[in-house]
């Protein structure tokens, strides 16, 4: 139950010298690793079944919420709110005018379970580097094991977002024996997110390293994927112009087996 912090300046508190609290969080745990850790809870629920469940509270809860409804799930409240202004008492909703958002209020108790029994863990600047939980090939639907040269990858984590025109920073294919290639074509680059384009590799083991200016910080940190991801055989090779450079001091020591 540790919380990690780290302390930042506050840039709209201009001339003040003030630090805030940025916290980081160690990772996101996403449905399919909810659904396993409920299954292995010491529970009778098999993962099959707890797939199925929350498979059905996510169409309950879509339907009941589009036919009006709050709906409590006892950790919190989802609700929708209207944004935007009306002329008078006329005026109707415009969709383009107007936007509906959804609303979650957590529940108290567990605001106050989190205020009276987490406890902090301040951490350095060095530490605040890009955080690659897991990757998602789209092709296959595999998660943390393969490539498909020529598809769609997701990567989720935190601090991901990295400025596309400092040629010092950006997504990184490490390739065993290979070398280091930067992934030119982004689809979205967001701190919890990238979305890109797998470049058209030759079979082998590869890793994937995020470097970027965490929060406008001075120095540029990397963070790597724990797992190594596999370009099966009989996939495309490397295309002209896509070309491995030799690996520098911020991606060395770094072994495809280093999980």
């Amino acid at each position: 139950m540790t919380i990690r912090y780290a302390l930042i300046q506050n840039e709209t508190l201009v001339g003040k010298n003030r630090l805030v609290a940025q916290v980081y969080s160690v990772g996101t745990l996403d449905e399919e690793e909810l659904i396993r850790r409920v299954s292995a809870a010491g529970t009778t629920v098999s993962e099959s079944d707890t797939r199925a469940v929350f498979a059905n509270l996510k169409k309950l809860l879509r339907e009941a919420i589009l036919d009006g409804f709050n709906v409590n799930i006892g950790l919190g409240t989802f609700s929708t709110r209207i944004k935007g202004v009306f002329e008078d008492y006329t005026d109707r909703f415009d969709p383009n005018r107007h936007e509906i958002n959804i609303v979650f209020r957590t529940a108290r108790w567990l605001v106050k379970d989190v205020r009276n029994q987490a406890r902090t863990h301040k951490i350095p600047p060095h530490e605040m580097q890009p955080n690659l939980s897991s990757f998602l090939d789209v092709v296959t639907k595999q998660r943390n094991s393969i490539m498909t040269p020529g598809g769609i990858g997701r990567i989720y984590g935190s601090r991901l977002k990295f400025d596309p025109t400092d040629p010092d920073q950006g997504l990184y294919i490490l390739g065993e024996n290979r070398g280091v290639l930067r992934v030119k074509v982004i689809a979205e680059n967001r701190p919890h997110k990238i979305i890109f384009l797998i470049p058209a590799l030759p079979a082998g083991s590869y890793r994937l390293a995020v470097r970027a200016a965490v929060h406008g910080g001075a120095s540029l940190e990397t963070g790597f994927l724990s797992a190594a991801l596999t370009v099966p055989d009989g996939m495309s090779l490397l295309e002209e112009g896509d070309e491995f450079f030799a690996a520098g001091p911020f991606l060395l020591g770094r072994p495809l087996d280093d999980r």
